[in-house]
């Protein structure tokens, strides 16, 4: 079976819990998921995911794919929105602009944006 390596740096945990979120229960029951955890040295804290191993089928891999696609863009529009906001706190006319900007984008993804989600049932 396939083998899919996932590392999003600090935000790991993150991107697989999005992923488990957005599989039903059949295609996650299909799906192993391995974490790599960092090593901590005498603290007590929760373990931090530094990678996720999946081994899943080819169909699952295609799906996992796109919802990786979405946190990916979802994370992307967040960070427009910061600049927007920051760019607001600056000046109107500089939040205008990039506001501008952002919404510009935004339409170019939407118009090339990933298509609907396969199948895992097929």
């Amino acid at each position: 079976m396939p083998k899919v390596l996932i590392d999003a740096a600090d935000h790991t945990e993150e991107l697989a819990q999005f992923i488990a979120h957005g599989l039903d229960d059949e295609t996650l029951d299909g799906i192993q998921f391995d974490r790599q955890l960092a090593e901590t040295e005498g603290l007590a804290s929760e373990p931090i995911t530094m990678a996720v191993v999946l081994t899943l089928s080819p169909i699952a891999a295609a799906v996992v794919v796109r919802l990786i696609e979405r946190w990916l863009e979802n994370r992307r529009q967040k960070g427009a929105l910061r600049l927007v906001l920051e760019a607001f706190s600056k000046s109107d006319e500089a939040g205008k602009a990039v506001a501008q900007l952002a919404e510009r984008h935004a339409k170019i993804s939407i118009i090339h944006g990933p298509v609907s989600l396969p199948s895992a049932k097929t």
